[in-house]
């Protein structure tokens, strides 16, 4: 299967990479804010009703390596605590670069900021969408076979829902369900040999640029149930 999808990937021109990438954005333009049926909100849209928000995605993207690009396969898993900050773990795969994994921390810095503050628009769909704005940094391990480095990996992305967390939750009983969303994000990749733990072979320097398909889901820790009684009925 990872041959095969290996070798559709170097078969494509380059310029394909890039219109590909275009339409799927101009598709999530246009199609993303009538599929999610946005509601009217208080801003918070059931996001703390979960003590944790897990987070699985897969996807594809560009990989730019210097003057050369080459099409990419992406995956990643995020845990996020009150769906603001929390650990994250991704992969990129391409037929003609240095496969890596990346471990770093995810923060969103919009998200509670704006509800808290009352700055939320009151629509579930672009709330969601700009608070969605994240910043990861963290190190990348590469590459995965042979002479592995690490280096530094920082990203930037914002994520799309398409189905709501309102859908899943109160249509469909999934109290547990946090939508399906799509993930625009970049990349950068800074594995320069004068890092001490730099892999050898060259300058690892990359930027990459993907979308991916999400689904979240809401965690319960039950910590809360922990806590003794308060008051007692008479």
């Amino acid at each position: 299967m990872w041959r095969a999808t290996t070798g559709l990937l170097e078969s494509m021109r380059a310029g394909t990479y890039h219109r590909l990438f275009i339409a799927t954005m101009a598709a999530t333009a246009l199609l993303a804010p009538s599929l999610a049926a946005a509601s009217e909100g208080d801003g918070f849209y059931g996001r703390w009703d979960h003590d944790f928000t897990l987070s699985a995605g897969l996807g594809g993207g560009v990989a730019f390596l210097g003057n050369d690009e080459t099409a990419a396969v992406t995956g990643d898993l995020r845990l996020r605590i009150a769906d603001a900050a929390g650990p994250v773990i991704a992969g990129r795969w391409a037929p003609n670069a240095r496969d890596y994994l990346f471990f770093g921390v995810e923060i969103r810095p919009l998200f509670p900021m704006l509800p808290l503050i009352g700055l939320a628009t009151g629509d579930e769909f672009w709330d969601l969408t700009l608070q969605s704005l994240s910043v990861d940094i963290g190190a990348a391990v590469l590459p995965l076979a042979g002479d592995t480095g690490v280096g530094l990996g920082v990203g930037i992305a914002l994520s799309v829902p398409v189905v709501l967390p309102a859908w899943a939750g109160r249509t469909r009983g999934l109290r547990w369900g946090q939508g399906i969303w799509i993930r625009w994000a970049a990349r950068f990749v800074d594995a320069s040999s004068s890092y001490q733990a730099a892999p050898s072979g060259g300058d690892g320097d990359e930027w990459m640029i993907s979308a991916s398909l999400i689904l979240k889901m809401g965690l319960g820790s039950g910590t809360s149930s922990w806590e003794p009684a308060r008051y007692r009925l008479r």
